[in-house]
């Protein structure tokens, strides 16, 4: 008898054997899946860049202060200086570079897939090789100087040029 109300009324103890209306073959279950992907997409990549209130002169005070940092992490370098010198600057470097890339992810994920967040990822890497390739520490850094000066004062064809899509992209459709 239960089979019988079950089937009169369309409801299958399965969701996912519960087809969709006009949805040729897609079930309730993996139409809830590809909404759910949708909206991560959309969470990560928006059809519009976010904003914080105030997003510019985060910006300028993130930059101002990785510049104090990669300064006196130069300094530390070039003129071999003790660890406890440039520590300080090792720190502000990293937490403002940390900072700025999530203020652009969080603006549009589709940063991380422009060449300007791949040499970013290229640069993590190089400083992440330097604690183990000790003798090529100061070569490393000046890599990590050159990226940063190349890719910032590109053209935006450049910038926002994607590996994995062969061309420049500003957003995914």
């Amino acid at each position: 008898m239960t089979k019988n109300i079950m089937a009169a009324t369309g409801f299958h103890a399965c969701p996912t054997r519960h087809r969709l209306p006009g949805k040729q073959g897609q079930t309730l279950h993996s139409q809830r899946k590809h909404d759910d992907t949708m909206q991560l997409k959309r969470l990560f990549f928006p059809h519009e860049p976010r904003y914080l209130p105030g997003h510019r002169w985060i910006n300028i005070s993130l930059r101002t202060l990785h510049l104090i940092g990669v300064s006196g992490l130069g300094a530390g370098f070039l003129y071999a200086a003790a660890d406890e010198q440039w520590q300080m600057y090792w720190d502000i470097t990293l937490i403002s570079g940390i900072a700025m890339s999530l203020l652009f992810i969080y603006s549009n994920g589709i940063f991380l897939i422009q060449l300007r967040g791949q040499a970013i990822l290229l640069k993590l890497a190089l400083l992440g090789m330097m604690p183990v390739l000790t003798h090529l520490q100061l070569p490393l850094f000046l890599a990590v100087i050159v990226i940063s000066g190349v890719i910032a004062h590109a053209p935006a064809s450049v910038r926002y040029y994607s590996l994995w899509h062969g061309r420049r992209v500003e957003g995914l459709d």
